[in-house]
């Protein structure tokens, strides 16, 4: 035998196949009930949030506050062990955040509010993400932004990354 373990693996070892959906939304666009994002089929909810007071990229950007506490609400469906949720989105503002959850929080309920970027206009960086190793209630999460202060806060440039494995 010759054959070194790099061909071996090369030659046999596959790694999780993902079939990945992209999508984004820089809160550009509305109908009457919802953003339009890059993707024709994908919709956000909360379109009465669209401002154009302030905006990182573009003209319009999502304002929360506590007369309207959420935007960007997209609901994700089927999702299986193994799909991995990647969300990121811009804020100008403090005490509101990025959330995945699923219908009944104690199954799950993730807030991120930390920014890992400040740009110099003062736009924070949110991300998170999370692998399913868990059945979430009727197979369906919710990605959404959300102000739990009592101040107005601007969101733009939301991305969401939906990484299905391939069974």
């Amino acid at each position: 035998l010759s054959m070194s373990y790099r061909v071996l693996v090369d030659r046999y070892y596959h790694g999780p196949q993902f079939d990945s959906t992209q999508i984004t939304c820089g809160a550009e666009e509305v109908n009457q009930d919802h953003f339009i994002t890059n993707d024709p089929d994908v919709f956000l909810g909360n379109p009465q949030t669209q401002s154009s007071e302030q905006a990182r990229t573009g003209d319009f950007c999502a304002k929360v506050d506590p007369g309207q506490q959420y935007s960007f609400t997209y609901r994700i469906k089927d999702i299986e062990y193994g799909d991995i949720i990647r969300a990121e989105v811009w804020r100008l503002g403090e005490d509101a955040g990025l959330v995945l959850s699923s219908e009944d929080a104690k199954e799950l309920y993730i807030v991120e509010s930390k920014s890992n970027l400040t740009q110099e206009a003062g736009w924070d960086h949110l991300q998170l993400q999370h692998l399913f190793h868990e059945r979430v209630s009727n197979n369906e999460v919710v990605v959404y932004v959300f102000n739990f202060g009592p101040n107005t806060v601007y969101f733009d440039d939301l991305h969401i990354t939906i990484e299905r494995a391939i069974k």
